[in-house]
């Protein structure tokens, strides 16, 4: 059964079943008159379920053209729901546990944008579409390598990571243009592909008019003199076109 359905309605009801359950156990926390430990844990549990359950859902959809870049966005989506999951309940204290919770997120998290945005690219996409698609996957590479290098320990001096911060913010912009950019692009292409429809004047739709009405005469057989009738209106839509 579940096959059977699109990927998207599956996400769709995996998101809703996860954020009914937060709702639910924020509701009975909120009925109790306090939030215990473990109701922020089911809470974060769910939405954490539904946001990695997007991710790995952005991987399948690209998995008939990039097969490794579905499994590993999968696998990297699926590994961050294990470790937050794994920190939040046994509430882990250590701090290279939690970075390398946080390098897997960031992979799950980029690998799901160049998987998302992958997937959208369509054969008859113009060359601009093409261009910006390209420019958001390499931002998106370029903002996971920048992510991921300062919580390995790599970037040091307060001066060096302020600018790095910077530039990292500006890649992290230049990646979400990109990515907005290409639906309306799609869409500007369409219409100027389009064919432009010819509206009709006054003359035109009244020699048109008046040429049916004969044709629809005829259609009657009836006698010479309705049939005269129907030449004098033809005769009538000639000299009106011209």
């Amino acid at each position: 059964m579940v096959g059977q359905l699109p990927l998207g309605r599956i996400v769709l009801r995996i998101l809703i079943g996860a954020l009914c359950v937060a709702a639910v156990v924020a509701s009975y926390a909120l009925l109790g008159g306090e939030f215990s430990d473990t109701d922020w844990k089911v809470i974060g549990t769910s939405t954490l379920f539904a946001l990695t359950s997007s991710l790995a859902a952005a991987g399948l959809a690209v998995g008939e053209r990039a097969a490794l870049l579905a499994a590993g966005t999968v696998a990297a989506a699926a590994t961050t729901f294990v470790l937050v999951s794994l920190g939040m309940w046994v509430e882990v204290d250590g701090e290279g546990f939690w970075r390398v919770t946080a390098i897997v997120a960031i992979l799950a998290l980029e690998s799901a944008h160049v998987a998302f945005s992958g997937s959208r690219v369509r054969p008859d996409d113009p060359a601009s579409v093409v261009r910006v698609t390209r420019a958001a996957i390499a931002l998106a590479i370029v903002s996971a390598v920048m992510g991921i290098t300062p919580i390995a320990g790599i970037v040091s001096g307060d001066g060096a990571e302020t600018l790095y911060f910077e530039v990292l913010g500006v890649v992290l912009v230049g990646q979400l243009l990109c990515t907005v950019l290409a639906p309306p692009l799609r869409r500007l292409s369409a219409g100027a592909e389009r064919p432009a429809v010819a509206v009709p004047s006054e003359r035109e739709r009244l020699v048109s008019e008046l040429t049916a009405v004969a044709e629809r005469l005829e259609r009657l057989d009836a006698g010479p003199q309705v049939q005269a009738e129907c030449e004098r209106l033809r005769r009538l839509a000639r000299s009106a076109a011209q």
